[in-house]
């Protein structure tokens, strides 16, 4: 089952355009998924293969068949398990055997590091280092190219959104490092409580800020997303804060309304009762009272979320089905947050210094993670819960030492790997040097250059090679010139959509994808750069009611529409049919919270023709049961952490003809890694860590064992297969691999050209094959040589 929603309304929680693509049809055994705009990715497991596979579809395209996106040469399905999906517009990455894929959507091209955990923010890639020693951040416009280490430091979950780049400790998933390369400032930021409802949920998102120090009610440099007011300054501007800590300023034009700052497309209308709105692009509005407090937030759809006040203080949070949170003040700070949920309440609790500065959060499992501050209340020191002998009171998860500016100087990670940061504040630039403890000649240094309004405008990779930025005077990011000297361009309406998109401009490989956008900024054409164009038709809330596919110009056969789709929704705005384009109705049916209860396909069609698939779910959210078209019924099981302990499937047996229960059970460690996977016939695999919690060992049922060894920098040096076989890997020292010892002494060599590139492959024959790119990092031409100097040449047609 796949669940998902289009944040503002556009769409619900089931789906928000479907003939049932397999993501969600009862079939389908998603394990893990990533979405990005209309297209969402996800893990596939091949029934009873304990394979998977990586799946695209795009969602405002649902009457087309998924595509395979981790298929071999032959188009067909790769060998093992493909996991780890992400994606961000035309890139897709994954997980396969210790190496990071990165496929792009259009050309198909596909390059592949030595990895795992990636995440993709435009053309960015980070990625964790294969025993998690370390951060790795690629460049996919050179996607052959050398990543650039950012981090040394031993955790999980990277993620990556424009300059800004993320991960956690200790395989928490809530636990957040950032660091601001053009101020310096240091970021944290921690989900405490997030429970789903039918509008936005119900959440409590701390975000810390080393740059801000005014005390809050999470105390000084603290911020929480529904912190958000609006002030009034003397001249008649307003000063939205939101609950990140950003401040957006909207100046008092003569008429009486407000101009947004430079690239940002909101709007604020003040009242008569003096109170103020704030409307977004996306359409969701922020209502204040007279004091300036946030009052509701009110979704697209018309799905309103209430907050109460007293006394300045902020009492409580309701969502529309009624559920809510409680907080509970003292002394001007949040003491505790507590909800009740079938009979139960739960809370988390939070303690303060005399000072003023937040030292402790106790969740709701009893967990505690403590801070540590300096006299001006800058966060030095996290400790997370995990208390050892060494480490009464939980190990660091990150120290600080900041200068006298007040900007991070030095930061070491848990795993006492050191990151040191030099400025030139005049020139607006930051030098970041990462240090490798193990192989000083590893040591990398990054270049960052900021204009006066400190927006990136020129970084120099580890190699010495500049990618510049430009903006235009609305502030939009409009173009980018990256190391090869290939350009990318964009041009932007008035709203902040962006209208034209230009691919290596000026070269023969030159891709140009146009867009064009309704009075509510969604999208209602697009034509791609085969010429095919896709128009939409929506209603008054923004929900997409009608798609329709035109062919390019030159595949026009007379029908004025090749393809089209249609969809209804209920009175929440949820999606209700999809009516595909061979006519086939798809219906959906939700619980009180929004949860997709049925998902009946061909629903149109006689009742023997039709198939629905029925969900359950526990009380916190997670799918508890799901019955297939046939009556098949799985369960599953959870630990305290969220993890899955077990799937319980019921099938008749063969021998006796009864029906009896098919259970594959699992077990984690501490932090989080799964340690053991027993299948129903009682085989156990088992897997065994490093101490930076990446897979070192893989024993199964048999005692056949895989084994892994790592470099400093978290490269795969050697692997021995389960016959006791050793392959060694060599590495340049930007870390590129160059070289791969089979267990015969066979030698394979890679070189790579000034880009980056990987220009040769060698193999141990000195059979040599060569590789030409174009500027989109494509590849042209192939030429293989062999030793005795014969070549033959294929020219690839993009």
């Amino acid at each position: 089952m796949v669940r998902y929603t289009r944040i503002g309304g556009g769409c619900p929680e089931s789906g928000c355009a479907g003939s049932t693509p397999a993501g969600w049809n009862g079939a389908a055994r998603p394990v893990e998924l990533a979405v990005s705009g209309s297209r969402i990715v996800w893990t596939d497991e091949r029934s009873g293969s304990g394979n998977t596979d990586i799946y695209l579809i795009d969602l405002d395209q649902p009457s087309q068949q998924e595509q395979l996106i981790s298929a071999d040469a032959q188009g067909l399905p790769a060998p093992g398990r493909q996991e780890s999906p992400a994606i961000d517009g035309d890139w897709v990455a994954w997980v396969d055997a210790g190496d990071v894929h990165a496929r792009h959507i259009a050309t198909g091209q596909e390059y592949v590091n030595a990895g795992n955990s990636p995440a993709i923010s435009g053309e960015r890639l980070v990625y964790r280092s294969p025993d998690g020693s370390g951060f790795w951040l690629w460049d996919l416009t050179e996607p052959a190219g050398a990543p650039a280490q950012i981090s040394g430091s031993a955790g999980a979950n990277p993620d990556i959104d424009g300059d800004y780049v993320v991960w956690s400790a200790s395989g928490s998933p809530a636990r957040l490092k950032l660091y601001d390369i053009a101020t310096g400032a240091f970021y944290y930021g921690h989900t405490d409580i997030d429970i789903p409802t039918r509008g936005l949920p119900l959440s409590i998102e701390r975000t810390y800020n080393s740059n801000d120090q005014v005390d809050s009610p999470f105390g000084y440099g603290w911020s929480f997303n529904w912190q958000m007011d609006a002030v009034v300054e003397s001249g008649g501007d307003v000063v939205v804060r939101r609950g990140d800590g950003r401040r957006d300023t909207f100046t008092l034009n003569p008429d009486g309304s407000y101009s947004a700052p430079a690239g940002r497309h909101d709007a604020l209308i003040k009242h008569p009762d003096s109170t103020y709105t704030l409307v977004t692009r996306e359409k969701v509005t922020y209502s204040f009272d007279g004091d300036g407090r946030l009052a509701s937030l009110t979704t697209a759809t018309g799905q309103q979320t209430l907050l109460t006040h007293e006394g300045g203080e902020l009492q409580s949070i309701t969502a529309p089905d009624g559920r809510s949170l409680t907080l509970s003040w003292d002394a001007g700070h949040i003491a505790a947050i507590s909800w009740p949920h079938e009979g139960d309440t739960y809370s988390v609790a939070y303690s303060y210094s005399p000072a003023g500065d937040l030292t402790a959060v106790t969740d709701q499992s009893g967990g505690r993670t403590t801070y540590e501050y300096d006299a001006f209340h800058q966060l030095t020191a996290i400790r997370d819960p995990n208390a050892t002998a060494l480490e009464p009171d939980g190990a660091p998860f990150v120290e600080n030492v900041y200068d006298a500016e007040g900007r991070v100087s030095e930061q070491r990670d848990a795993g006492g790997d050191l990151v040191l940061f030099d400025y030139s504040v005049p020139l607006q630039t930051t030098i970041t040097r990462v240090m490798d403890p193990g192989d000083p000649s590893k040591n990398q240094v990054r270049v960052h250059y900021h204009d006066d309004s400190w927006r990136l405008i020129r970084e120099t990779d580890a190699l010495g090679l500049d990618t510049t930025y430009e903006y235009d005077s609305a502030g939009n990011r409009y173009k980018m010139t990256d190391r090869r000297g290939v350009v990318t361009r964009q041009v932007f309406d008035m709203s902040g959509n962006v209208t034209d998109l230009y691919r290596a401009e000026g070269l023969p490989e030159e891709e140009h994808t146009h867009t064009t956008y309704n009075s509510m900024n969604r999208p209602v054409s697009v034509t791609d750069p085969r010429g095919q164009t896709t128009s939409y038709t929506y209603d008054a809330a923004g929900l997409m009611l009608i798609r329709v596919d035109l062919p390019p110009v030159s595949g026009y056969d007379g029908s004025q529409a090749l393809y089209s789709e249609e969809f209804s929704y209920d009175a929440d705005g949820l999606l209700a049919s999809a009516t595909d384009r061979n006519g086939d109705v798809t219906t959906f049916t939700y619980d009180a919270y929004g949860y997709p209860d049925t998902v009946t396909r061909n629903a149109n069609r006689a009742p023997e023709e039709r198939e629905l698939t029925d969900y359950d779910y526990d009380d916190l959210g997670r799918k508890a049961a799901e019955t297939g078209p046939r009556g098949n019924v799985t369960t599953y099981s959870y630990s305290a952490m969220g993890d899955l302990l077990s799937a319980t499937g019921i099938v008749t047996s063969q021998i006796t003809g009864l029906p009896m229960a098919v259970v594959t059970s699992y077990t984690y460690d501490a932090n989080g890694n799964r340690t053991s996977t027993t299948d129903p016939e009682g085989n156990t695999t088992s897997f065994d860590y490093t101490a930076m919690n990446n897979l070192r060992l893989t024993t199964d049922a048999l005692g056949n064992t895989i084994e892994h060894t790592y470099d400093a920098a978290g490269n795969r040096t050697a692997t021995k297969d389960r016959n006791g076989n050793w392959t060694y890997f060599g590495y340049d020292r930007e870390n590129r691999l160059i070289t791969v010892e089979d267990p015969e002494h066979r030698v394979t060599a890679y070189g790579y050209d000034a880009e980056g590139n990987r220009a040769t492959i060698t193999d141990p024959l000195t059979n040599t094959v060569t590789m030409s790119y174009d500027g989109l990092g494509r590849i042209t031409a192939v030429t293989e040589s062999d030793e005795g100097g014969a070549a033959r040449t294929h020219e690839l047609r993009l």
